[in-house]
């Protein structure tokens, strides 16, 4: 299961996943995709999935702002991915212990992407590749024991825990005003 979970816009580029749905299934990777968001733009995901012949794997959920949902919904899915800029989707998806996967043209991502390590919480694809997206994809579920899912899992929410909570933001804050204070 793939996960988006933000507003449904075109700059999100989930069009590109859906297409990525074909090779995936060609390749005898098939895979569900399920969207949490409103469709704000126009995208008609719907449509494009009807289109395509993959609207039996593409659930589109609506919007939601229940913590406790949403932190199922990642829980159980087995990657998050944005292939347009990831932003805060990636916070909250590795908050709940959900692997990232999003574009590597980092001059068109928001700061967030710094959380996607590649291999350890998540991974990169060539940007606008529709057959890079699946490869990836590919690859990362080839990789993926029960063992390996785990250590993934911890490895997302150590990245949040340490580097993107509200307690690790204070304690940077704290320590460049000691630094201040010190010249």
């Amino acid at each position: 299961v793939i996960i988006f979970v933000g507003r449904v816009i075109k700059d999100k580029k989930l069009d590109l996943l859906i297409k990525a749905m074909l090779i995936l299934k060609e390749k005898g990777h098939p895979v569900n995709f399920f969207v949490v968001g409103k469709d704000v733009d126009g995208v008609n995901l719907a449509h494009i999935a009807k289109d395509l012949g993959v609207s039996d794997s593409v659930y589109l959920y609506g919007p939601c702002y229940d913590e406790v949902i949403l932190g199922d919904f990642y829980y159980n899915a087995d990657l998050c991915v944005s292939p347009g800029a990831i932003g805060l989707t990636a916070i909250s998806a590795m908050s709940f212990g959900c692997p990232v996967i999003t574009h590597n043209d980092l001059s068109h991502q928001g700061p967030e992407f710094e959380s996607v390590i590649s291999g350890v919480t998540g991974d990169f694809f060539k940007a606008d590749s529709v057959e890079d997206l699946a490869s990836v994809i590919i690859r990362w579920f080839d990789t993926m024991t029960p063992s390996k899912k785990e250590e993934i899992r911890k490895n997302t929410m150590r990245e949040i825990d340490t580097k993107w909570n509200i307690y690790s933001e204070v304690a940077a804050f704290e320590k460049t005003f000691q630094k201040i204070k010190k010249s």
